[in-house]
């Protein structure tokens, strides 16, 4: 680099030596030029890397784990949160600032710089009733953090969405996402009556449930109370004993019951003494709509020919 440097300077010397009549010639000019620009850059070069080379961008100091504070489905009357943790992944503090809530009422943003589970109650009040109570700085130093949990109790004129802003050395926006989406189960009857069966003969029906939802349902449980004569079938497997009739029970390869898709309970009937029987087929899932009970009943007694 030296022997560079001092090439360099030479042919610069050389140039301004001659007269100013006989100026150089525009090659070695031109070489001058270049000398003197490799001086400056050597010169740069021999006074090490500057105060920001080698330190992290800042987008990867404020790092934000999950990007977004985002709410499944919440009835009315009820409550949701969603939590995202701000952490310092650079080797610099880092001061974060300028806070500016931009949502409803039904929010309320709770934060802490303790690490793990910390619960609400033991946590500070950030955001209450639009009030922003937020410090005006928060300093974090290398790898350490803090988490902001968002609550917002659903009612039917709560405003949904909106953004939470703050300063770290560049502007950062947390938005605010709803998912409502959810499974709706409807039956193709209100009961399963099975009618007069004589004693001894095996009755069978047929109950449709169709998923009229945004999303795909799941079924936990579909079982029966009552008499012992009846029992349930789906897709050839007792539900209450064999768990894989839950998986699948539209047939289409995907797990669960696809929008617009639909499954059958088959409900069997055998009974030999006359009387009335009954019972309730109970059906667990994560639909809107919450469980379903339909009761089922059948009657069995001689039936006279005319």
């Amino acid at each position: 680099m030296r022997l560079l440097i001092l090439m360099s300077l030479f042919t610069v010397f050389a140039c301004e030596s001659q007269s100013g009549s006989d100026p150089c010639e525009e090659a070695d000019c031109d070489g001058a030029d270049i000398g003197r620009d490799m001086f400056f850059d050597a010169a740069i070069l021999d006074q090490g890397p500057s105060a920001d080379q080698g330190s992290d961008p800042i987008e990867n100091l404020a790092r934000l784990e999950p990007e977004i504070f985002r709410f499944d489905f919440i009835a009315d009357n009820d409550t949701g949160a969603a939590t995202v943790r701000v952490r310092n992944t650079g080797a610099s503090p880092i001061r974060i600032e300028q806070f500016a809530p931009a949502f409803g009422d039904a929010y309320t943003l709770y934060w802490t710089t303790e690490s793990g589970d910390v619960p609400i109650n033991a946590q500070e009040v950030g955001v209450l009733m639009g009030l922003n109570m937020m410090p005006s700085s928060l300093s974090l130093g290398p790898d350490e953090g803090f988490s902001m949990t968002l609550v917002f109790r659903a009612a039917p004129t709560a405003m949904r969405g909106g953004q939470l802003v703050f300063n770290a050395g560049r502007e950062i926006r947390i938005p605010i996402e709803h998912s409502d989406d959810r499974p709706e189960f409807v039956l193709d009857q209100e009961t399963v009556d099975l009618g007069t069966i004589p004693p001894g003969e095996r009755r069978l029906a047929l109950v449709s449930i169709r998923n009229i939802g945004t999303a795909v349902g799941t079924l936990s449980a579909v079982s029966f109370t009552g008499d012992d004569e009846f029992s349930l079938r789906i897709e050839g497997r007792d539900p209450e004993v064999d768990s894989r009739a839950l998986y699948n029970p539209d047939r289409d390869l995907d797990p669960g019951v696809g929008i617009e898709k639909s499954f059958e309970i088959m409900v069997r009937f055998l009974g030999d003494e006359p009387g009335l029987y009954q019972g309730e087929i109970t059906i667990l899932s994560d639909a809107v709509n919450g469980d379903i009970r339909l009761p089922v009943r059948a009657t069995v007694d001689e039936i006279n020919e005319p």
